[in-house]
């Protein structure tokens, strides 16, 4: 009893897009074990690039954040920046070179995917939930099967298109489509 798909949408007028970026990762998030942020940092230090971690601190998550994350935040290549607000992520984003998703469960709906890639940024993602949905695949951003694989790709990543993958973010996810649509997803049941 399905009526239909309809994707969730901001206003991606409140997202700066800067086609030029600086030279680092980032991880936009909550220190939480279905989120995965230790492996995003993990994999910014293989490579040898800077991470800005923007990430909540629950205490329902307080071990693994000791476990995990707490001894990456020490590493000189890994900038915690905190839990930020709108214009704060927009700011990490829209220099970020590749924004890194190593998402752990069947996400969904990726609202840091579209953040991003409103900002031109590009995503790295396991491929589970709507990631498929959010990302096309080698355009708008890389999925991969798991971090590992993520290590080989992410240079594929970095060098995306940047204004296509704003253009394509701004174009499908976007608020007044998503509420032309649920308009006429009423519609189509009220006709039933």
């Amino acid at each position: 009893n399905v009526v239909g798909t309809i994707y969730n949408g901001l206003n991606p007028d409140e997202f700066l897009f800067d086609e030029q970026c600086d030279d680092y990762y980032c991880f936009v998030g909550r220190f939480n074990p279905d989120k995965n942020p230790h492996q995003a940092m993990e994999l910014a230090i293989e490579k040898g690039k800077k991470i800005k971690v923007a990430a909540k601190y629950e205490y329902v998550d307080d071990r693994y954040f000791r476990e995990r994350c707490q001894p990456l935040l020490d590493n000189p290549l890994v900038e915690n920046v905190l839990e930020q607000d709108d214009d704060g992520k927009t700011k990490i984003f829209s220099k970020a070179r590749v924004n890194i998703h190593p998402t752990n469960f069947r996400e969904p709906f990726g609202l840091t995917i579209l953040e991003s890639a409103y900002c031109g940024t590009p995503s790295l993602a396991i491929r589970r939930g709507s990631m498929g949905e959010l990302i096309e695949d080698g355009k708008s951003g890389i999925l991969v099967e798991d971090i590992t694989e993520g290590y080989f790709k992410i240079e594929l990543c970095e060098k995306l298109d940047r204004r296509y993958v704003s253009e394509r973010a701004r174009r499908k996810f976007n608020y007044k489509i998503m509420s032309k649509q649920y308009v006429q997803a009423y519609e189509n049941i009220i006709r039933i």
